[in-house]
């Protein structure tokens, strides 16, 4: 996107869009972050995942969720 940045913070992947001119900042997620999710979330045994909304699209995140938590080893 024009005047904007990418940047990916720590080690979950968090990434995010920043704009100077325009001092606006969104987070999102791709396959890529929620892999990252996933895999901390297994390795300090944690009970689950959670996200706060799913609408539309074409179902990347919630496939990527599904494959990375129960991919083999």
């Amino acid at each position: 996107m024009k005047n904007y940045n990418l940047y990916r913070v720590g080690y979950l992947w968090l990434a995010f869009l920043a704009s100077k001119k325009n001092s606006l900042c969104t987070t999102y997620h791709n396959a890529k972050s929620i892999k990252y999710k996933v895999e901390f979330v297994k390795k300090n045994e944690l009970a689950g995942i959670i996200f706060w909304k799913f609408n539309g699209g074409s179902g990347t995140l919630l496939n990527a969720i599904f494959n990375n938590l129960y991919a083999e080893k």
